[in-house]
């Protein structure tokens, strides 16, 4: 991934984590603020339908009929007239007939309609509840039973405006607050962001200020073993000399690598992927290593040619110099949907296949033993040549993975790049 990417990733990911929090608060709130108010007002309107219970006890019981059972004293009269909404009373004689029923209103509810309503209310053994969009309280005596009935219909449409325009006003303030926290992203990312600006540019100007250096060194001690002759001392300094230009030449690739700022054109990847494969030949010979190049023509793909070069390189290099010994080495190209597969594949040995697993391959100045033993004899590997892989990859919209096969010993590098439309 690069630096770009990287940090892009970085700021949504804070902006999805702040938005999710907000969310959260905001769903939380709103449905206490629901519940709450809900509460309230159901509880204000059963204390209402009670008292309305009450009243027709008191005043309107059919004639014959009178109230038995402790007397609850009445909080406050409530006519139903008044009432902000319209009430309703059913009332049952011990042996369960219909004596009266109260329908101020029988264009809303019919006198069987309650009826039913009532009797409903009175199978679930509750003392008040909800039966349909009516708020229902039952009155128990030894002489008669009344279900008392009060519309919900306004409460129910006051919450749901409530809940409507609470989540208008939310949904616009979660709007507002969203660019704002593009913004605090921005800045919690930005000074990370410099400091890994400041740390490329530094490592890409003291890499080129030390290829002076080291190439004075070098002029300077192959004229002085010209003079002098063979000298263990100036083939240790000419040696140590020749691991550093290694080094800066590959701190230089990696800088240049992350760099997204290279003019990209639309490439034939077919024909950079056989150039390098043809320079990588004797190579092949010399290591004793077959070579196989299966190369899919006409695969184009819009990038830098010295860079994806560069990779192809990277990659071969790997693979002649950490591959078993005696082991091909496969380069292929092909298409894989609206995608180029660009792969390299080397043989290891058994005791590798484990350990290559878990490494972690493509970090910079990642390297196994094999590679501290090659750097030893003069080699030259410093882990960054698949970090470079990464980056170049990585640069030009692509992925780049490992896949090891314990059961065949090998290691295949897997390239998959955007091809140009």
């Amino acid at each position: 991934m690069t630096a770009r990417s990287l940090f892009e990733r970085s700021r949504r990911r804070i902006v999805a984590a702040i938005m999710a929090v907000l969310v959260a608060l905001f769903a939380i709130t709103l449905a206490a603020i629901y519940a709450f108010s809900y509460a309230e007002v159901h509880d204000r309107d059963l204390r209402m339908l009670e008292d309305y219970a009450l009243a027709y006890q008191t005043d309107r019981l059919p004639p014959g009929v009178e109230r038995t059972g402790a007397q609850r004293p009445r909080i406050h009269d409530v006519a139903p007239v008044a009432a902000p909404a319209p009430f309703y009373a059913v009332l049952f004689g011990a042996d369960g007939t219909v004596m009266a029923v109260e329908n101020d209103r029988p264009d809303g509810y019919s006198d069987d309609e309650l009826v039913a309503l009532a009797e409903d209310a009175l199978s679930t053994g509750e003392r008040s509840g909800l039966e349909g969009a009516l708020l229902f309280a039952v009155e128990r005596t030894p002489g008669y039973t009344l279900v008392a009935f009060m519309d919900n219909t306004l409460v129910v449409e006051s919450m749901g405006t409530l809940f409507r325009y609470t989540l208008i006003v939310g949904a616009v303030v979660l709007v507002v607050l969203f660019f704002v926290a593009r913004s605090l992203a921005g800045l919690i990312v930005r000074p990370m962001q410099e400091a890994y600006e400041e740390q490329r540019r530094f490592i890409s100007d003291a890499g080129h200020e030390l290829k002076t250096p080291v190439a004075v060194v070098e002029a300077n001690a192959e004229l002085l073993q010209r003079q002098v002759g063979e000298n263990l001392w100036l083939d240790n300094i000419r040696y140590e000399n020749g691991r550093m230009g290694v080094l800066v030449t590959q701190l230089l690739a990696l800088a240049r690598s992350e760099e997204r700022s290279a003019i990209r054109t639309v490439l034939d990847l077919s024909r950079t992927v056989e150039k390098e494969a043809l320079s990588n030949e004797p190579l092949a010979f010399e290591k004793n290593m077959p070579f196989t190049c299966d190369v899919e023509e006409g695969i184009e793909v819009e990038g830098d040619a010295s860079e994806l070069a560069r990779l192809t390189a990277v990659l071969l290099d790997n693979a002649f110099s950490h591959g078993a010994s005696g082991m091909p080495v496969i380069l292929a190209l092909s298409r894989c949907g609206r995608m180029a597969r660009l792969t390299v594949t080397n043989g290891i040995a058994p005791e590798e296949a484990g350990p290559l697993q878990d490494a972690v391959l493509f970090e910079r100045f990642a390297r196994g033993d094999d590679a501290r033993e090659q750097q030893e004899e003069g080699l030259g590997h410093y882990g960054l040549g698949l970090a470079i892989a990464r980056a170049i990859a990585e640069g030009h919209g692509g992925t780049i993975e490992a896949v090891v096969d314990e059961a065949a010993l090998s290691v295949t590098f897997v390239v998959m790049l955007p091809m140009a439309r």
